[in-house]
């Protein structure tokens, strides 16, 4: 099983996927037959103070990191966007899928990388409200014998690393 970790939710210590937050459970059994384009992760009913938590993180850019097989992987928790100056709007959305690519050699893994896609809208009056979560994953073959440390992606600038 991969050791994921996600900074903004367990502080900086590495934690086990049963431990994660309650309504993200995404467990990828490496190596399956057939990718797969969308399967349901969870569907959770968030309260008005996880919507208020979640568009905090947002707001304030947060990320998660999951560690595959010794190779970090990046994404931002979603994405906000400014509306109006007067009055002041703006929307916040969450994305509820996580995609996988992984690129192996036999049982190595070469490489991997994740995005993220279906964003969906946090209301701001803090009514409850059930969120589908999905993820999907792409397995290439490849012929590369050995990983690359040129492959670790470049989600952050050079000079915050």
């Amino acid at each position: 099983m991969a050791l994921i970790r996600v900074p903004f939710l367990s502080g900086k210590s590495s934690t086990h996927p049963q431990n994660l937050i309650s309504f993200i459970k995404l467990i990828v059994y490496l190596f399956t037959p057939d990718s797969f384009a969308n399967k349901e992760a969870c569907l959770k009913t968030v309260t008005s103070e996880d919507i208020e938590h979640l568009r905090s993180a947002i707001e304030d850019h947060y990320y998660f990191e999951l560690v595959l097989d010794d190779i970090r992987l990046h994404g931002f928790v979603g994405h906000f966007s400014e509306g109006h100056l007067l009055p002041h709007t703006h929307s916040v959305q969450l994305f509820t899928h996580l995609h996988f690519y992984v690129a192996h050699n036999g049982q190595k893994i070469i490489f991997a990388n994740v995005t993220t896609g279906s964003p969906e809208l946090l209301p701001e009056n803090g009514d409850l409200k059930e969120i589908q979560f999905t993820y999907g994953v792409q397995f290439v073959a490849t012929t590369i014998k050995e990983r690359t440390k040129n492959l670790e992606g470049d989600f952050f600038p050079q000079s915050l690393e």
